[in-house]
């Protein structure tokens, strides 16, 4: 899909998604005085004047929305859908995500609906009606979100939006894809064989490693995790290859720095950290990633989510205990 028809299809979906808020009954015609014309103009691709008057604030919005361009709309719900099966949610799951995947790429629609949405309990009563499923299978759905671990919001509050990787984003709104590998092929970078052998390390006790992680690997044990220590330059990464090599198994390094594994600066929104991202892509990666095929996973430079990660996503040590616990892929 080019950049044109990527951005029509997000205006129009957009669209649809502002219609149903304004159709829902939750936000009074008075909230709508203070909606910027730029919003409306970043939701659907036209500029409209200020709302002024608050009788007819709804209906001129609602006519200016429905004659935004009609766009073929399906990619993004595909997507969503191929994305909600990998992760065994509910089956009315990805209609949410589609909503998440088009509100970080619509940021009017996200403006809009932080304007006008309610202070209690019926916000997520409005968000059920936008994305058109019942209330009660909705919370049901959020607990579902929550579990997973994988979205970035300390609690599941949708006042505040659940968030993806963008680089995940890109994927989910991007072309449609045929397996939900793709949607996670620019969080993770499998590793080039080493051209070095397990004795060139005989200074360590790397048979011994070798051999259990052989026998973890081949009986898909959960939760096997290696912790390899050192300065730069010591030979942390080499040796993970090694191994991965001697198992004849593909060691998946995880990307923290957005798109490009080799960027050597952090381009991210103001609530993502590296380390969030590390633990989001980790997380991803170990759910959607078959524990049958031999992968060994790479963490490099661990220490920031040590530091820094699991306080800035209002956890403890038991979140780290929990994902350390659970993995289905041998994590060094």
């Amino acid at each position: 899909m080019n950049k044109h028809s990527l951005i029509s299809a997000i205006q129009s979906q957009a669209s649809q998604y502002t219609l149903r808020a304004l159709n829902s009954g939750y936000i009074p015609p008075q909230e709508l005085s203070d909606i910027d014309a730029g919003i409306i103009q970043s939701i659907s691709g036209s500029s409209l004047r200020q709302l002024k008057n608050p009788h007819k604030n709804a209906s001129l919005l609602k006519r200016h929305l429905s004659a935004t361009p009609g766009h073929q709309q399906d990619t993004v719900d595909h997507n969503s859908q191929v994305f909600s099966q990998a992760l065994q949610l509910p089956t009315g799951a990805w209609r949410l995500i589609s909503l998440i995947a088009v509100l970080e790429a619509s940021s009017g629609l996200a403006e809009f609906l932080r304007q006008v949405m309610p202070h209690d309990s019926s916000a997520n009563q409005l968000l059920a009606f936008i994305v058109d499923m019942d209330y009660s299978e909705f919370k049901s759905v959020l607990s579902q979100l929550k579990i997973t671990g994988i979205f970035e919001s300390a609690c599941i509050n949708m006042s505040d939006f659940i968030t993806l990787p963008k680089a995940l984003i890109d994927r989910l709104v991007g072309s449609k894809v045929d397996c939900h590998t793709e949607l996670i092929t620019p969080l993770m970078q499998f590793k080039d064989t080493s051209i070095l052998k397990l004795k060139d390390f005989s200074y360590l006790e790397t048979e011994t490693l070798w051999h259990f992680l052989d026998a973890m690997v081949n009986q898909s044990t959960v939760g096997i995790n290696v912790l390899f220590y050192g300065t730069p330059g010591t030979g942390k990464t080499e040796l993970s290859k090694v191994l991965a090599d001697k198992l004849n198994a593909s060691l998946i390094a995880v990307k923290a720095l957005g798109d490009d594994i080799n960027e050597q600066e952090v381009f991210f929104g103001a609530r993502t950290s590296s380390s969030n991202l590390k633990l989001q892509y980790h997380q991803l990666i170990q759910r959607l990633i078959s524990p049958r095929e031999k992968n060994l996973l790479l963490m490099d430079e661990c220490e920031d989510i040590f530091e820094q990660g699991i306080s800035a996503r209002g956890n403890g040590k038991d979140t780290l205990h929990g994902l350390l616990e659970k993995n289905p892929i041998p994590t060094i």
